[in-house]
């Protein structure tokens, strides 16, 4: 019996096997081996991207332990205030002395002044007022919340009264209690007068 033979289409070729034919298909071995290279492929990927993220987080900077917050404000210290070298002294009436020293801020910021305590001898003197200014100024500016700024000065004012005849060898200190601008506060001593010995006084 003959066997009758289907004209080639376009795009058939002679000897293509077909497909319902037994045997290994080529269609499925190709799958298969697209399967393994994108397998292959995804691997690399991902340790690739693992390489970089740990390149990366070696590289980055490593914040030190304990690191806070920079400030560019210094609290005070006990050297924050010093004299100036700058005195004055007067007598006022029979039985009041004024006196005055003078003072500078050497810190980075601002000082506020909130109280004022005088070392006195042990009787012949009363504290009668406390306050800014130079020896005989009129209206000097309130002591309690006076800020003085960096590198600035200021008198500190003190009025006594005296019941002593000559009051020359009589040492009077001065100390401040000042706060600054983050509200640390600080007790501070100022040497004041070692003694009043160039004080004017009628009694002496």
């Amino acid at each position: 019996m003959s066997t009758s033979h289907r004209p080639l289409a376009d795009g058939d070729t002679a000897g293509t096997p077909d497909p319902g034919a037994g045997g290994a298909s080529p269609y499925r071995i190709s799958r298969a081996a697209v399967v393994l290279i994108a397998i292959a492929l995804g691997l690399g990927l991902l340790i690739g991207r693992a390489s970089v993220k740990t390149d990366d987080s070696g590289n980055a900077p490593q914040p030190s332990p304990g690191a806070t917050r920079s400030s560019s404000i210094v609290p005070i210290g006990p050297h924050s205030l010093s004299e100036t070298g700058a005195l004055c002294a007067q007598q006022v009436g029979k039985h009041q002395l004024e006196l005055a020293v003078e003072v500078r801020n050497n810190s980075s910021g601002p000082v506020i002044f909130k109280h004022m305590s005088v070392q006195l001898p042990n009787g012949g003197f009363k504290v009668l007022d406390r306050s800014t200014g130079t020896c005989g100024e009129l209206q000097p500016p309130k002591l309690e919340d006076f800020g003085l700024a960096p590198q600035g000065t200021i008198w500190l004012n003190v009025l006594l009264r005296t019941t002593v005849g000559c009051p020359a060898t009589y040492p009077v200190h001065f100390t401040m209690f000042v706060q600054d601008q983050t509200g640390q506060k600080q007790k501070i001593d100022v040497a004041g007068f070692k003694d009043l010995n160039n004080v004017p006084w009628s009694g002496c």
